[in-house]
């Protein structure tokens, strides 16, 4: 049986709006890091603030793929 706290491990939240606001973007990073999400998705513009937000999961990184970024767990 997996825990919720390992279920949450494996989602991947994301926010790819090109109207997303920042505000927006702050509850993202937020909800990531209450509840321990594996993988914050968001377009490139957002990143150094979601890094800002996030900078108490030092296991997360950032990865490229076209025009979003993704800040995943290097933690299996």
């Amino acid at each position: 049986m997996v825990s919720i706290n390992e279920l949450a491990g494996m989602i991947d939240h994301s926010l790819l709006r090109a109207d997303a606001t920042e505000k927006e973007f702050e509850k993202l990073c937020n909800e990531a890091d209450i509840y321990g999400f594996k993988m914050v998705a968001v377009n490139s513009y957002p990143v150094a603030l979601c890094k800002q937000l996030l900078r108490n999961r030092p296991e997360l990184y950032p990865s490229f793929s076209n025009n979003s970024v993704f800040l995943q767990s290097i933690s299996s």
